[in-house]
């Protein structure tokens, strides 16, 4: 037997004469396993499924249709070394609806020193040169004791002037909570784009930006970042700078 188990035994009898006075008689056994089985009852891996029917009515004209969404994320095995995540959503069936969900497809993989996603995200290079833009594509990040490097591709979704992004990155560990990080962006302009922006600003060429970036914690109550970074087009160039304190105190916070 591979686990301990219960065997529980219950006997009721009644005479032909009086069926209705009944005796009863009860016993349980427990059975202990020599060699028992290791088993984690609580490794999971939960998946969820839905079906949605959406129906809108804009402007007398009536859209309807279905959306469907897959989301999935836990363990490989029982140690919890090794995560895995995904999650679709179709396509929304009703246009321009800011009240469902958009069309998402990615999966990524996590252990000890490996990071892998494929799909939909929002990437980061840096604050100075790219904040969380949104798009489809492939990142990687290979992660140690005190040095990291990855790279992503990004192929923007929802932005008109820029059409593919490529990353790479090192970022080095000094102590517990400090950094610092060395990268380079290249973003490829999207040159069949003549729609009218907000913004007098739109890339004329490939731009090249390098960038480096760096978080120190001087004690436990301060705390000081900053980023330099290097913009270069076929017509112009520039560089920026940034540079942020932030001070924590029992009853004050400041930045």
């Amino acid at each position: 037997m591979g686990k301990n188990e219960y065997q529980n035994l219950n006997l009721s009898v009644f005479s032909k004469n009086n069926a209705q006075e009944n005796q009863a008689a009860y016993s349980s056994i427990k059975i202990i396993s020599v060699k028992p089985v290791e088993e984690d009852i609580y490794h999971r891996f939960p998946v969820s499924a839905s079906v949605s029917m959406i129906g809108m009515q804009n402007r007398g004209h009536y859209d309807s249709g279905f959306q469907g969404e897959l989301y999935g994320k836990g363990s490989l095995d029982n140690e919890n070394k090794n995560l895995l995540e995904f999650h679709a959503v179709t396509k929304n069936p009703v246009d321009f609806n800011s009240f469902t969900q958009y069309e998402e497809y990615f999966v990524n993989y996590k252990n000890e020193n490996l990071w892998v996603h494929l799909g939909d995200k929002n990437y980061f290079a840096s604050f100075l040169t790219e904040y969380a833009r949104y798009g489809r594509g492939a990142e990687i990040r290979f992660d140690f004791k005190k040095i990291s490097f990855g790279g992503f591709y990004n192929h923007l979704r929802f932005f008109r002037d820029i059409k593919d992004e490529f990353n790479i990155y090192s970022k080095l560990k000094i102590g517990k909570q400090s950094e610092i990080t060395a990268g380079y962006l290249y973003k490829i302009p999207r040159a069949e784009s003549t729609d009218i922006t907000f913004y007098s600003m739109r890339l004329d060429s490939n731009a090249h930006l390098p960038y480096l970036a760096g978080k120190f914690n001087i004690n436990k109550n301060l705390e000081i970042s900053g980023e330099t970074s290097y913009s270069k087009t076929e017509k112009t160039d520039g560089t920026a700078f940034m540079i942020q304190t932030i001070a924590n105190y029992e009853k004050i916070k400041e930045m």
